[in-house]
């Protein structure tokens, strides 16, 4: 069976893309199945290309490109209803481009997924294909001006399929559509390519869209009355969106910064769901929640709202999941602290979790698609005249079974390679290769037989502080697809060594495979920054014994100056650790640039010892670890007369150095 599926940007991230890649895996391995996305807006696409599928852009929405030189590019779209929620991202290139592509869509079965491109399916695409209307969104999220309009075009569908049984039920009432049938089928979700979690971190994972209506802000609020009571929790939050600068703002104001981090968007979280040991929704609705079925999927118990839609159908308060009212934070906060308090509770939860969360796995929901396509499918003759139609779907390309490198970061610096490859390259050569950022480091090669095998790559393979790319090449003569998987759960808490430090993180970059290597003969790991209104205070681990010689030197990167070392106050305490304050007003004194850098290093008379934050399972921290801004503006006008209003700010290198950054305005 031939199927494409149109998505508005199938390059991007979301919900809703997620759901169409989870579709295509589930159908791709029997039928032929090609995305169509309008529009493409960047190189690389958030997501995996499933096996057996194929994905084109209609137009092409990189700056730059051709398309974005045509007037018709910017004109508004005449096919799409202005009320509609993307409007105004359709155009009147747009249109011609899908209804171009549609009118000579030789597939059996087409699929649209959105209101604005079902509109258009139900219009141009040829009557002798089965016409699927997806319906992601929620139709009480719809304006009335598109109902009515899909109230007119919905008819010619052969059916409309909602992910909740409420939103089939809402979809019959509103368009009264007596010839065209309205089923519930939910999203399909795969189980993650890596173990399960284990329940055994201490952190509570929440991800999703960054906007006001996902009350990320209830997390942030209620872990904040526990931080104190249960200091060895944190919390992940994952996504991008319009609520991130807020976000952030009253997580600084906690002071919390070091507890709860803000992740951004990934290209796999069903995969880092498992470093998970609760998972948390705070929606105030959901037409479906992906995240819910992913958290339950990586064997992580819940806490979501009650909110309508999907929550109500898919979770069973007490049994799967546990169900709090909807904006309550003190409700939230009493859960989170019976879970974060009770293994025993999580484990019960977290085993439920899996036994319903196979419900929605991506063979059984494609199962139910194929019976949808199959029960609507043309006469043969129809099929056999639509078999004659030019262009359409793509001719059908070889598709490789995929091989699958699994890099496994181990405390110590070793990395744990394990690779399985389809069954026609067994008896087939191929070699993992190593290369450096590091002039000083030579590639490094293991070779690979077989269809699987794991080895250990040892801290010694990595020369020195490096970017490591890592490449699997083959000798076939038509190699497949290589998809790559990383398990950091063993970083997540790393102990500071004694003695040598050696910390190698694996990561996913695009379709890049790489690790961030770091050895280190002294070294003082940050464990916490705090920025309050006192001033800047840092608690610091060595790997080696502390000096009562020892002190902290700041260089200025400008012009390595250093900055007295007896005007910081810090004392030493048991167990290597090390706290001290940042002499905030003897920076503003010394400013002499605009913009300063002040790098941060532990000094006695065995030699330096830069502070850092490498022993966990993160590449980088710049981006994760933002920091409130120390403002001399908020001191007495007497202790800042001569400095003006300066904003001192601690922040990490791209090399994971702490600095100071020292801005005058």
């Amino acid at each position: 069976m031939r199927i494409a599926i149109i998505g508005h940007n199938l390059w991007g991230v979301g919900g809703t893309v997620r759901t169409i890649y989870n579709l295509a895996e589930g159908l791709g391995s029997e039928h032929e199945v090609e995305l169509i996305s309008v529009y493409q807006r960047t190189a690389g696409a958030a997501f995996e290309l499933p096996a057996g599928t194929t994905r084109i852009a209609l137009v092409d929405g990189r700056p730059g490109s051709e398309d974005r030189r045509s007037d018709a590019y910017f004109r508004p779209s005449s096919e799409i209803p202005p009320t509609e929620e993307l409007y105004s991202q359709y155009s009147e290139l747009s249109d011609a481009r899908i209804r171009e592509y549609l009118q000579h869509c030789s597939a059996d079965v087409i699929i649209g997924t959105r209101p604005s491109l079902n509109l258009l399916v139900a219009r141009f695409a040829p009557c002798t294909a089965v016409r699927i209307a997806q319906e992601h969104t929620g139709h009480q999220h719809i304006d009335e001006p598109t109902r009515e309009q899909m109230r007119v075009d919905y008819g010619a569908f052969d059916s409309i399929v909602t992910v909740t049984e409420t939103d089939a039920k809402l979809v019959r009432e509103s368009l009264r559509l007596p010839r065209t049938p309205v089923i519930a089928i939910p999203n399909s979700i795969p189980v993650p390519e890596i173990p399960l979690s284990d329940g055994e971190s201490k952190l509570v994972i929440a991800a999703g869209r960054v906007e006001p209506a996902k009350r990320f802000e209830l997390l942030v609020h209620a872990f904040a009355a526990l931080a104190d009571d249960f200091p060895e929790w944190n919390v992940r939050i994952y996504g991008s969106g319009s609520s991130i600068p807020e976000l952030r703002r009253l997580i600084q104001a906690y002071d919390l910064t070091d507890r709860i981090r803000l992740m951004g968007s990934v290209q796999n979280m069903r995969d880092e769901w498992t470093k998970a040991s609760i998972a948390v929704s705070t929606s105030d609705a959901e037409s479906f929640g992906m995240t819910l079925v992913e958290a339950m999927r990586a064997g992580v118990p819940l806490i979501s709202t009650d909110c309508p839609v999907g929550p109500q159908e898919i979770l069973h308060d007490g049994v799967d999941s546990v169900l709090v009212p909807t904006g309550d934070a003190p409700s939230l906060s009493t859960a989170l602290k019976e879970l974060m308090g009770s293994e025993g509770t999580r484990r019960a939860l977290a085993q439920a979790g899996v036994s319903r969360g196979a419900d929605f796995d991506v063979k059984t929901i494609a199962r139910r698609h194929l019976a949808l396509f199959n029960e609507h499918r043309r006469p043969q003759l129809a099929r056999a005249l639509r078999s004659m139609w030019k262009g359409g779907l793509r001719k059908s390309q070889h598709h490789p079974d995929v091989t699958t490198v699994t890099a496994i970061g181990q405390v110590g610096g070793a990395l744990r390679i394990s690779i399985e490859r389809p069954a026609s390259a067994r008896s087939i050569l191929a070699t993992l290769e190593m290369t450096s950022s590091h002039a000083a480091d030579r590639p490094v090669e293991f070779p690979i037989f077989g269809r699987t095998q794991e080895f250990s790559i040892s801290p010694d393979a990595f020369g020195n502080d490096a970017l490591w790319t890592i490449r699997l090449i083959s000798e076939e003569s038509r190699p497949g697809p290589v998809v790559f998987r990383v398990d950091n759960r063993e970083l997540l808490y790393t102990e500071v060594p004694q003695g040598r430090t050696k910390q190698v993180v694996p990561y996913i970059t695009g379709e890049v495979l790489r690790a961030r290597a770091w050895k280190r003969n002294r070294h003082t790991e940050v464990r916490a920054v705090s920025v309050r209104e006192s001033g800047i205070h840092i608690t610091a681990e060595a790997s080696f014994p502390l000096s009562t010689s020892g002190r902290i030197v700041l260089t200025r990167r400008n012009d390595n100056t250093e900055l007295d070392a007896e005007r910081p106050s810090f004392s030493l305490g048991s167990e290597n650790i090390l706290q001290f304050g940042v002499p905030a007003l003897a920076l503003a004194t010394e400013r002499i640039y605009t913009h300063e850098d002040w790098v941060v290093t532990y000094r006695d008379e065995y030699g330096d010892s830069k502070l850092a934050r490498i022993l966990d399972d993160l590449p980088a921290h710049k981006q994760i670890d933002s920091y409130q801004a120390w403002n001399t503006s908020d001191l007495t006008d007497d202790c800042t007369e001569d400095t003006g209003s300066i904003a001192i700010r601690p922040y990490f290198t791209p090399r994971q150095g702490l600095a100071i950054s020292v801005v005058g305005h």
